[in-house]
């Protein structure tokens, strides 16, 4: 089977992102999703701004942002959408310890 390029139009991108310095200083990207303010006075949001779990320590200061859909407070969220299958002649399975996982969306019957 020949490689060839496929252009689609549908995406999600999943970044992890450090959101706290080595000083443990909130860091804001300004992303959509994570607030540029927080009142770290209440708990369980303390200085990342989003609920952790006691007895971790640099575990707590990354943050997962979908770059698809803004992910905010009460905003849409990643849904199941579209499926999307292939037919091959000879089906051959690769298993991969570490890849970029790229979703996109191609369906020669629907365009």
């Amino acid at each position: 089977m020949a490689g060839a390029i496929i252009e689609v139009k549908y995406f999600n991108t999943f970044l992890l992102k450090k959101v706290n310095n080595a000083s443990d200083d909130p860091v804001w990207n300004g992303s959509f999703g994570i607030p540029n303010t927080l009142d770290f006075t209440t708990s369980p949001f303390q200085k990342t701004g989003y609920p952790i779990q006691s007895g971790l320590d640099q575990d707590d200061t990354w943050v997962i942002e979908e770059s698809r859909i803004r992910g905010g407070y009460n905003n849409t969220s990643v849904d199941f959408g579209a499926k999307a299958y292939i037919v091959e002649d000879e089906p051959i399975g690769t298993r991969r310890f570490n890849a970029l996982i790229y979703s996109g969306i191609f369906n020669s019957r629907t365009g």
